[in-house]
Order: structure tokens, then C-alpha cells, then sequence
């Protein structure tokens, strides 16, 4: 069964604190241990451990953005949060980015976030940040992937509800399920949306934006609703084929 982990912070007199999930054991080992790290020379007491994440269980993020861009704004937010009380915030912002990528670069990045090193231009700032969020997506989509392939092994051969619980798309899911030896075409295709169905549903959208019936606010609901469900028609159709391909090979 697939399993995913969280690091779990334990102080007397504070609230527990979990950050996760962690897909890889070993990337929540090594974020526990800076985390020891920092608390260490804070003269901290904690006990910080790996676990076994429970979904039912609030979750700080275990990624953080790490541009200056952004983290200057999360440390003001912080310093205003924080500002007027006696609390030790533990894991602050700082802690959190230093068990994310260790202890040189999180210094350069407060550094330039608290204005103490010259900073980038506001494109390179921009950049920056978009690759930062773009590695965190791609993160993410892996992680999901590796949910849809457990969710399958597990019994729920149905990828319409494998989809929505993990965002994929169907034509993602079935490469996925290939790629890691899972021929989801054994499985019958009756399960898939009714193509006629989805059309006839984007010719009444279409039909009802040519009439005055509609608000302004159902007009805009349906201008957004039928590029999804033209998506959802090509991607059933390719889902379709590709079924029929294989199934002819």
C-alpha cells in the first residue's frame, strides 16, 4: 500500500506541528534532521520524528517558495504575525527553508529577502520565482502519478475515479498506468463518458448563449464550463482510440 510520511514536531506547552506529506522516507529523514539542527542551536527542546503521515491530520507544506521575491513577503507576514507577543514560533520560516535546502543556500536567500546582500533585478526576481513554482508543480504531478498507480493496485481500477480524485487527466493516467506495466485496457471502456452525451451538453451551452435567457453571471459560468467539456470530448475520443488501436494490434 502506498504510504506517505510527515515530520511531526513535539514541544511542551506548544501544539503539535506536522509537515508533510513526504512522498520519500528519506527526504523526510533529512528534513527532520536539520530541522534538529536548527533547534539544537537555539537551545529548542523538541522531539522531532518521522511518521507515518495521517491524512486526517493538519499539514504545514513541507515545500516552501524560495525566491527572495516571495520570501520577503512571507517574512514580514511572519514578523507580523509574531510582533507584540512572547511566542517561539517553531518551525519559523527560517527553520522550515533551512531543513528545504540546507543551511548555505538558505542563508544567501534571508539574506537578500532581509536586504542585508544586493538584490536581483525585478525580472530576474520573477524568474526566479516562476522556477520555483514550476518545480514545486512538477513535484506535485509526480506525486499524484505515483497516488494513481497505488489507487489502481489497490482495486480501483477505474480511472473516471482516479481522475477525480487526483486532477489528472485520463490520457495521463493511462501513460502512467503503462509505463509502470499496467495495461488499464483490460479493463472495459463502458465506464467512460458518453461522447454523444457531452456533445449534445455543448450544444445546449452553445444554443443557450445565443438567446437573452441568461444573466451575466450564467453566461460567464457557461462560457467557462464548455471549453472543459470539449476538452473532456477529445480526450475520451483519443482514450477511445488508442483502446481500439491496441485492442486491433
Amino acid at each position: 500500500m502506498f504510504s506517505t510520511y510527515a515530520v511531526l514536531i513535539e514541544a511542551a506547552g506548544q501544539p503539535d506541528v506536522c509537515i508533510g506529506p513526504f512522498i520519500s522516507k528519506t527526504n523526510a529523514k533529512r528534513f527532520a534532521a536539520r530541522l534538529r539542527e536548527v533547534a539544537r542551536k537555539r537551545l529548542y527542546e523538541a522531539s522531532i520524528t518521522v511518521q507515518t503521515a495521517n491524512p486526517s491530520r493538519p499539514h504545514l507544506e513541507p515545500r516552501l517558495p524560495t525566491d527572495p521575491w516571495t520570501v520577503e513577503r512571507l517574512l514580514q507576514a511572519e514578523r507580523q504575525e509574531l510582533e507584540g507577543t512572547d511566542t517561539e514560533k517553531f518551525p519559523d520560516l527560517f527553520a522550515r527553508l533551512y531543513a528545504q535546502i540546507g543551511p548555505e543556500a538558505v542563508v544567501d536567500v534571508f539574506q537578500i529577502a532581509d536586504g542585508w546582500a544586493g538584490r536581483p533585478d525585478t525580472r530576474d526576481q520573477l524568474i526566479a520565482a516562476a522556477e520555483d513554482w514550476r518545480g514545486q508543480r512538477e513535484d506535485s504531478t509526480d506525486a499524484l502519478q505515483s497516488v494513481a498507480v497505488e489507487l489502481w493496485r489497490d482495486g480501483l481500477e477505474n480511472v473516471q475515479e482516479i481522475r477525480q480524485i487526483t486532477g489528472l487527466s485520463r490520457t495521463t493516467i493511462y501513460a502512467v498506468l503503462r509505463g509502470r506495466g499496467i495495461d488499464p485496457t483490460t479493463r472495459s471502456t463502458e465506464l467512460l463518458p458518453d461522447v454523444e452525451r457531452l456533445r449534445a451538453g455543448v450544444a445546449n451551452l452553445q444554443n443557450a448563449l445565443t438567446g437573452n435567457d441568461l444573466s451575466a453571471d450564467q453566461r460567464a459560468r457557461v462560457e467557462r464550463a464548455l471549453p472543459r467539456l470539449e476538452a473532456e470530448i477529445a480526450d475520451v475520443l483519443a482514450i477511445q482510440n488508442s483502446v481500439a488501436t491496441e485492442q486491433g494490434a
